[in-house]
């Protein structure tokens, strides 16, 4: 979830009228509650007046995201915040996965560009699920592994 509130607002006009139908901010807050991604965009999504970067909060918002008919993501960072005691860290991923089991709270992994893996949020990891049973919920289209978005773990890599 991101926050904002009204004395952070854009004064401009110009800035406001060129942001229109968006409201421009000065800043923004989030809470940790869930992960959050900088997605890239293709240029042709930037080209069509859109934003070529976006802060996206939530696994599940970046997978709809990423499924979404005409969507190029170039590329998408975590941004791991592990609490006060660790900096926070923009890791570049290329996959996720759902390693929890379907009757469990979802817990989720993510691939770095050197075929690393690691968890995604604050809470422990509690059980994994054998690789094979892992569900893939968002890749990038042109990973290192050429992953499709949605493919499930079982059908191999």
């Amino acid at each position: 979830m991101f926050l904002t509130q009204r004395s952070w607002s854009v004064d401009d006009r110009v800035a406001i009228a060129l942001s229109a139908p968006f409201h421009p901010w000065k800043s923004i807050a989030f809470a940790t509650t869930e992960p959050k991604f900088l997605v890239e965009f293709g240029n042709s999504y930037a080209n069509d007046g859109g934003f070529r970067y976006l802060l996206v909060s939530g696994v599940e918002t970046l997978a709809q995201m990423g499924v979404a008919p005409g969507t190029v993501i170039d590329s998408v960072h975590y941004l791991s915040c592990e609490g006060r005691c660790h900096p926070p860290v923009l890791d570049a991923l290329w996959e996720i996965r759902r390693i929890s089991s379907p009757d469990e709270p979802a817990q989720y992994a993510y691939r770095r560009e050197d075929g690393t893996w690691s968890g995604i949020g604050q809470w422990p990891i509690t059980h994994v699920v054998p690789f094979e049973h892992q569900t893939v919920v968002f890749a990038l289209r042109f990973g290192p592994t050429n992953l499709q978005v949605g493919k499930d773990a079982s059908q191999g890599n």
